[in-house]
């Protein structure tokens, strides 16, 4: 099996608390992590929700 590295303090939180219409992780029913905008989930496919995270300035600059 692979292995990730795990923040122990960084949670994925309840969909009840997801913003619709922004950007944001998502995870699925199968245990798959995804972004995305959170429009609807009639069928329950979305189970919890994560913010994305921040890029630093020193990232950012990497990036322009």
């Amino acid at each position: 099996m692979d292995r990730a590295k795990v923040d122990p303090d960084y949670f994925w939180q309840s969909m009840e608390t997801c913003p619709t219409g922004e950007r944001v992780q998502l995870l699925n029913r199968a245990g798959i992590g995804s972004t995305g905008k959170m429009q609807g989930n009639k069928d329950g496919w979305w189970v919890a929700w994560a913010p994305m995270p921040k890029i630093p300035p020193a990232i950012k600059a990497l990036l322009e």
